[in-house]
């Protein structure tokens, strides 16, 4: 790599960090629609064609950010499996997934009520959505249908991350373990993936 790359790849580096600082120090106090670029830009001290430069609006860097984070989460557990057993695999990402989102709960619940606070969870669930179909596919093999397999896995996205927002907006009296041993037995009903490619597909 040239000396003018290793430059440039280093301000990238620094522009996001400064602006991945400054949106949860924000989100702190303001929900989501209430903050601009002008206002993410002053906080992370960029000019705004900067952040134009990498971000076509606040939505998409939104998505970058929260999508880059939970994916470092998930390689980060995934390296721990040592085996490959599905259901070690699900309690996992189960767990991982229900800490990011009560380490965040104050931001997800302060947002809950505007259209773009909605999209963190969305963001989580498409994150989740291709981490499951990636799995699942792995499992199935390569002759499995990829349409099926993504609406299983938006579908067993879509339920595990609506069900954790309930969780985290409730009090419910369920604890974290209990929670995680419900999603696993929801998304493995037979402790494998089998259901959802076997011949039998309706």
């Amino acid at each position: 790599m040239a000396k003018s790359e290793r430059k440039e790849d280093l301000r990238v580096k620094r522009t996001n960090r400064m602006l991945n600082e400054a949106i949860f120090d924000m989100l702190k106090t303001r929900s989501i629609d209430k903050i601009s670029v002008v206002d993410l830009c002053e906080a992370a001290r960029i000019h705004r064609a900067t952040f134009y430069k990498h971000y076509k609006d606040k939505e998409g860097f939104i998505e970058h950010i929260i999508s880059m984070q939970v994916d470092k989460l998930y390689n980060e557990a995934k390296s721990r499996i040592m085996t490959d057993d599905p259901t070690e695999y699900v309690r996992v990402i189960a767990d991982v997934t229900i800490d990011f989102a009560d380490r965040n709960k104050n931001l997800i619940l302060a947002n809950s009520e505007s259209s773009e606070g909605a999209g963190l969870m969305g963001i989580l669930a498409s994150v989740l959505s291709r981490e499951l179909k990636y799995q699942i596919g792995k499992t199935a093999g390569e002759s499995d249908d990829d349409k099926y397999l993504d609406v299983v896995s938006h579908y067993l996205a879509g339920g595990f991350i609506y069900l954790l927002g309930w969780w985290i907006s409730n009090d419910t009296g369920i604890t974290k373990p209990e929670l995680i041993d419900r999603i696993v037995r929801l998304v493995l009903p037979n402790n494998n993936f089998e259901e959802y490619y076997k011949n039998e597909k309706v």
